[in-house]
């Protein structure tokens, strides 16, 4: 089964992201998967961050549930070091320290 998602979200002035995200890929890969990156449309500003972290902690969200499985994303949005996040089916999410 080649399932693949795509979710996008649309900013003002003509900025949009796109992330394609291929279920059997990641299962396939046993979560070793690097298939869901981001495809930008025009230039992302600091301003857009706040829209951006919702959609992606949406985003991330619908694809644990979409697994049923816990997942794991690095996002790095205006920031000099990434936030690591652990997604799990059902909408909890919790933020990864060092």
């Amino acid at each position: 089964m080649s399932e693949t998602r795509t979710f996008t979200c649309a900013f003002a002035g003509g900025v949009s992201v796109t992330m394609a995200f291929n279920v059997a890929d990641y299962l396939k890969a046993g979560g070793d998967y690097a298939g869901n990156r981001l495809k930008w449309t025009g230039r992302p500003t600091q301003q857009m961050r706040q829209q951006f972290v919702a959609w992606i902690h949406t985003v991330n969200g619908q694809i644990a549930d979409l697994i049923n499985d816990k997942y794991f994303y690095a996002l790095q949005f205006g920031t000099p070091e990434p936030e690591f996040w652990i997604y799990h089916p059902g909408g909890k999410r919790e933020q990864v320290y060092d």
